[in-house]
């Protein structure tokens, strides 16, 4: 059903008349008359057969929200989100570290990846990104680290105190829900020896670095 969907919008001539502009790289086109899920439906028919990267840009997370899991249900593609650091609209003083980890990602893919698909919104845009070149010295060391946790409480606890979060976009910001909490424990229980404890690797990242 869905196919049959794709290939009707394929077929239309608004859609016929972008590609020709995109492939003669126009350099500004102004394109409108979308409603709800057709935007994405409309450009996952162009970058399904672009071979350059392409990026998506917002006015709000919740617009780029909805646009990536859109693009998700219709492609197989992989999408990547670009979130700004913040806990709170510009308030640099305060980031939330898995943020910032997902927005290196995303420049890694950009930088070593073609037809990657990217998107993003104004807020995410206006942050500052240091080059390499703008550091005298810069020096990163991975470690990975086994932790053990008597219980899945001590766990959650431990979690939220270093400020864990779902970093996928349009997912709840929280760990969970009650009712996903009752279950995750419950097949904790079940899965994992009580004496030895849960199990849990970490990432740790050593960043030294110098400005020129």
């Amino acid at each position: 059903m869905l196919e049959k969907l794709l290939d009707f919008f394929t077929e239309s001539v608004s859609l016929k008349r972008l590609k020709k502009l995109l492939d003669n790289n126009t350099p500004s086109i102004f394109y409108s008359g979308s409603i709800g899920s057709s935007l994405a439906i409309d450009f996952i028919n162009i970058i399904e057969d672009s071979k350059k990267n392409n990026l998506f840009i917002f006015s709000d997370k919740e617009e780029a929200s909805y646009f990536i899991n859109d693009l998700e249900k219709i492609s197989k593609k992989e999408v990547f989100f670009y979130p700004a650091s913040y806990r709170r609209p510009y308030q640099i003083e305060e980031t939330e570290n898995t943020n910032v980890l997902q927005r290196a990602e995303v420049l890694n893919k950009l930088n070593s990846k073609k037809n990657t698909i990217v998107i993003t919104y104004s807020e995410a845009l206006f942050e500052k990104v240091i080059s390499k070149k703008e550091f005298s010295e810069l020096h990163i060391d991975i470690d990975v680290m086994l932790a053990r946790y008597q219980s899945y409480e001590s766990l959650a606890r431990e979690l939220k105190s270093i400020g864990a979060s779902n970093k996928n976009a349009g997912q709840v910001r929280g760990l969970s829900g009650r009712k996903k909490y009752l279950k995750l424990k419950h097949n904790f229980e079940l899965n994992f020896d009580q004496e030895l404890g849960i199990p849990v690797t970490y990432q740790v990242f050593y960043i030294k670095a110098q400005s020129s």
